[in-house]
Formats: C-alpha cells, structure tokens, sequence
C-alpha cells in the first residue's frame, strides 16, 4: 500500500477565438460561379448534358423551350443571364470559341461530362479578355494527365420497359412510345514524359431510339364537309364554329350545310 499526498494545482483557464479570414482578391471583381469537376460528374443530369449546370447559378433563367437533352442543332444554349439576350452569350472550351456563329444559339463541341475539370460562369464585371459577347461568359476546362495512369468506363441506360405510356397514347388505346437510350464511353490519362508531357483522351457514343408524341385536332368527314352538328370528344375536338345568325353549329337542323351559307 502507498499514501500519497496529492496537493491541489492552480486553477488556470484558457480561452481561444478563433475566426477564419476570407481571402481578398486582389485581382479582378467579376461576378461568377464554379462548378468543380467533381461535381459535374456527380450530379444527375438528363442526358449527361452539361448545359444543365449552367441553370444552376444565380442569375440565369431559362425559355420554356429549351432542350437541355439533346446536343448538337436539336439542342439549344438559350440562356438568359442577368437579364441578357439567350444569344448573347459566349461559350468557350479551354479558352477556345464554342459558338455556331450561324444562329448564336448553339454549340458546337460537347464535352464529355467525364472529361470536364471545371464550369465556369462569369455573369457580371468579367475581364477585358472576354470581350467578344455582351452576355455571360461561360468556359468549359477539360481534364488533362498526370505522372500516373488513370482511367474510367461508364454506361448509362434507358429503356421503354421502364416507362409509363404517354397519356394521350392510353387514351387512344395506342402502343407505348419507344424508348431505347445507351449512353456509353470511357477516359484514359497519364504521363507520355514525366514531370513534362501528359495526355488526356475521352470518348463517348449516345444511341438512341425515340418514339415522339403529338397530339392535334383532326377533323370529322363530316365537319371536313362543313357538318358541325355531329357529336363532339369531350376535351379532344376543337372548338365548333357557330352560325352568328342562328346561333347553332353549322349544319343543324336548320338547314345549313356548310360554313360557306
């Protein structure tokens, strides 16, 4: 057994504030937003198109009519940002000029979603090196290699077992819409002289097999023939012309037989 003799320290107290100092740029004020690689490749977007990141920042607003799946001229960059014209932007990828000058509102090259290494949009007060558009410039930066092999594969998938019948179609007793979409392709970096020359490649394949849906007001025989008096499909026939004289559908009983009487 042993007795020791514990006597009572000083009572000491410490206190630490800290506070995080946000940089000052001392360069430059322009307004813009980032998105980073990563986040490109990891948020869901339809179609794998990256025009959908643009709708992302503040201060973009996007038509009604815009496609942000498809690519190429069935697609569309119209983007209105802070208030600008959807054609007065300018797309560039790697600092290079993206935009079909012939509409000014398509792109022409679409990067990979696996090969982009940044997303930037400068929405206001941007630089006297992007001087060639009064709107938003909005830049693209591809991956590039490193001093060690890296590489991916990916493959996307949609098929229309998975997808329910159009309305209009189950209401017309119609086969569903056709649907096959393989989206598919592969990246590969790495070093060619280490420390000095590295490579980059990507490639990626979209087929798709689609069935588009439209719906319109198709007239009768008899209404082809001036004939409105016949039964109409409530919510699927178009509006009945009437006689201002009579008030009734041309062709009733009152002895009418076309529009032209």
């Amino acid at each position: 057994a042993l007795d020791v003799q514990l006597e009572p320290g000083a009572v000491t107290e410490t206190v630490t504030v800290e506070s995080a100092s946000q940089n000052v740029r001392t360069l430059g004020g322009d307004v813009s937003g980032v998105i980073t690689g990563a986040q490109v490749r990891e948020l869901p977007l339809n179609g794998r198109n990256f025009l959908q990141l643009a709708t992302l920042m503040p201060g973009v607003s996007a038509p009604d009519f815009l496609n942000v799946k498809d690519k190429g001229l069935l697609g569309g960059s119209d983007l209105a940002v802070s208030g600008g014209g959807v054609t007065a932007n300018l797309w560039t990828v790697d600092g290079a000029n993206n935009n079909d000058v012939g509409s000014n509102r398509t792109i022409l090259v679409y990067p990979s979603v696996d090969a982009i290494e940044e997303f930037k949009i400068l929405r206001n007060a941007y630089g006297a090196e992007f001087g060639q558009s009064g709107g938003a410039q909005i830049n693209i930066v591809t991956r590039g290699g490193s001093n060690e092999f890296h590489g991916s594969g990916f493959y996307f998938g949609r098929d229309d077992s998975l997808a329910a019948k159009d309305f209009f179609l189950a209401r017309a007793d119609q086969p569903k819409q056709a649907l096959s979409r393989h989206d598919f392709g592969w990246t590969l970096g790495g070093p060619i002289v280490r420390d000095r020359l590295h490579f980059f490649a990507s490639q990626e394949w979209n087929r798709e097999r689609l069935g588009s849906v439209r719906q319109a007001f198709v007239p009768t025989p008899a209404e082809r023939a001036g004939d409105f008096s016949g039964p109409q499909i409530p919510g699927c026939s178009s509006p009945v012309p009437v006689d201002p004289a009579t008030g009734l559908p041309f062709g009733s009983v009152d002895g009418r037989t076309n529009s032209n009487e």
